[in-house]
């Protein structure tokens, strides 16, 4: 896929989050079963990796940029009429382009550990240790506050995070940006339109939240929802603008 100039990203408003799940919803009703299918790949090859220990963690974490990267491509296939493929999935694994989204991957990792020290050392400041990666409190009765002021503090850590990856390997695939040069972009185009990606961030932690009450089922819709609301991001904020109505036009 020929990488294009990247143009000057948008200012959209705070409604517009609501409307890049709407319109990702739109993409995913039009072809469920294929994207259903994609969201069982996508989580199966998650626990797999899961269950090896260490490694297999480090290695979900590498590969995910690659495998939303692939959900693009599905994306642009169903936008062009066609039936999304699983395949479409492992379609940024091969060699000569599958190096940009691994050291996304581990650009990702590397901040998530960096996330969890800091977060090990506010414990460790407050009077808790970790030696089997449970607080152990020296006072039961901080628990619940210490625990509670941790969750606090990891939202607004995640939420950057997130700013700086959710566009990322997008760029990368379609515009042939170099990871960090990806992660500035993503970032700084979240920042232009704070309100509208803090907007999705909400709705998305909302309905992820509904995913998993309803027996994980609910994960069947909301990982491909989840491939699909940054390709329609994307397009609102670096294309047209027409993604945040009824269709979107998505750059094959």
């Amino acid at each position: 896929m020929q990488s294009t100039p990247l143009p000057e990203v948008r200012r959209v408003p705070a409604s517009a989050g609501r409307r890049w799940i709407v319109a990702a919803w739109r993409l995913f009703r039009d072809y469920p079963l294929p994207w259903i299918g994609i969201g069982v790949v996508f989580m199966l090859i998650q626990l797999v990796l899961s269950m090896v220990p260490v490694l297999g963690q480090l290695l979900a974490a590498i590969l995910t940029p690659a495998l939303m990267a692939g959900g693009a491509v599905a994306a642009a296939r169903a936008a062009r009429d066609e039936r999304p493929r699983v395949l479409d999935l492992f379609g940024c694994f091969e060699s000569q382009r599958a190096l940009p989204f691994f050291v996304l991957g581990a650009m990702y990792l590397a901040a998530s550990v960096l996330m969890y020290l800091v977060f090990f050392s506010l414990a460790a400041m407050l009077g808790f240790s970790m030696p089997t990666g449970t607080l152990a409190p020296e006072d039961p009765a901080l628990l619940g506050e210490v625990v509670s002021a941790l969750l606090v503090a990891a939202l607004p850590a995640t939420f950057l995070l997130t700013m700086a990856f959710w566009l990322a390997p997008i760029l990368v695939l379609w515009h042939g940006l170099a990871p960090l040069a990806a992660l500035r972009e993503s970032f700084t185009a979240s920042v232009r339109n704070f309100g509208a990606f803090f907007v999705m961030f909400l709705w998305m932690m909302a309905l992820m939240m509904l995913a998993a009450m309803l027996l994980g089922l609910g994960m069947l819709v909301f990982t491909p929802l989840a491939l699909l609301v940054p390709v329609v991001g994307y397009h609102d904020l670096f294309g047209s603008g027409r993604e945040t109505g009824q269709n979107v036009d998505v750059i094959g």
